[in-house]
């Protein structure tokens, strides 16, 4: 290890901070998504709520977020998802707005966040 870089190791098990935990975390009208923090995030949207992305690696060095997104048991809250996120076919995929359900959401950048490149696990079918 040096300078806070392994080079040629092997992973049995890791893992990593889940911001919200097990139960997840309100996010209001707004939300920072704050990679020093962590980058896999459980959130029950409770409002339509505009995200931001903050933090995120180096430009030269990979960097993603996960993120599990729920419904609260009201439903209907729309997410607005940062400008430099660029999408499959330049379209967002559309949040589903049915109480209580999941999607999974996945960000990667590669130059220190001036562009994200969003992706929705299987959009068109949610998690109940």
């Amino acid at each position: 290890m040096e300078g806070g870089r392994v080079d040629d190791s092997v992973l049995k098990s890791f893992a990593e901070t889940l911001v919200g935990g097990a139960a997840g975390t309100n996010t209001t009208s707004t939300y920072t998504v704050d990679i020093q923090t962590g980058n896999t995030y459980h959130l029950i949207l409770n409002a339509n709520c505009t995200f931001t992305f903050s933090n995120p690696t180096p430009a030269g060095t990979s960097c993603y977020i996960t993120i599990l997104l729920k419904q609260d048991g009201t439903g209907g809250w729309t997410a607005t998802w940062p400008a430099t996120v660029v999408w499959p076919d330049d379209t967002a995929p559309t949040v589903t707005t049915t109480a209580s359900t999941w999607v999974l959401y996945h960000f990667f950048t590669v130059n220190a966040g001036k562009t994200w490149f969003g992706a929705a696990t299987n959009p068109s079918s949610v998690y109940t």
